[in-house]
């Protein structure tokens, strides 16, 4: 796993946390397999962790129009089977009206404006099959952090475009592939 990766997950982690009373995160920056983790404890109580929470995606391969992108998931992202589905361009994504008729499309959307959690609900409520994130600039250690983060996955995938070439691949449009695996499991400890 790529160090950017691996903070990425880090972080995804840390947001988990962030929103929940009595979770903690393993302390583990060095997770193995694009793994992350959080602990769920009651909030009334100085006991060991009580739950473990895990999102583990796999690799992804995707394509617009047959030329390959490099997309990574956002945190707790849904997998993705989705084959020749056609590009909606919906701006910063912050307005629910710039998606226009969207179901069953992979929206595009630039970053900034608002929060990811936003630009997920208006792509939910369009109707779409997907969400991307067409970033130009490399990613940092922000990226990738829910307002309130879920500990279950999205309802459709959500990923963020790797490099400027992917992100102007995705902004011209047309139609998109997207192969990943994700899961997120649960422990008892």
């Amino acid at each position: 796993m790529s160090r950017s990766h691996r903070a990425a997950s880090v972080l995804s982690v840390l947001a988990l946390c962030a929103g929940l009373a009595g979770c903690a995160t393993d302390g583990n920056d060095q997770l193995a397999s694009g793994s992350s983790s959080a602990y769920a404890v009651s909030p009334s109580s100085s006991s060991p962790p009580v739950a473990t929470f895990s999102y583990t995606p796999g690799p992804v391969v995707a394509s617009v129009d047959g030329a390959e992108v490099a997309l990574r998931p956002f945190g707790f992202s849904r997998g993705a089977d989705i084959a020749n589905v056609s590009i909606v361009q919906a701006g910063d994504g912050c307005n629910g009206e710039a998606f226009g008729d969207s179901p069953g499309s992979v929206v595009v959307v630039e970053p900034g404006g608002c929060p990811i959690d936003s630009k997920y609900a208006n792509s939910v409520k369009a109707g779409a099959s997907g969400l991307l994130v067409a970033e130009v600039a490399p990613l940092d250690e922000q990226a990738g952090q829910w307002s309130s983060p879920p500990l279950t996955m999205t309802g459709i995938p959500v990923l963020f475009s790797t490099s400027p070439d992917s992100a102007e691949l995705l902004k011209k449009g047309g139609a998109v592939s997207i192969q990943f695996a994700a899961s997120v499991g649960e422990s008892e400890n």
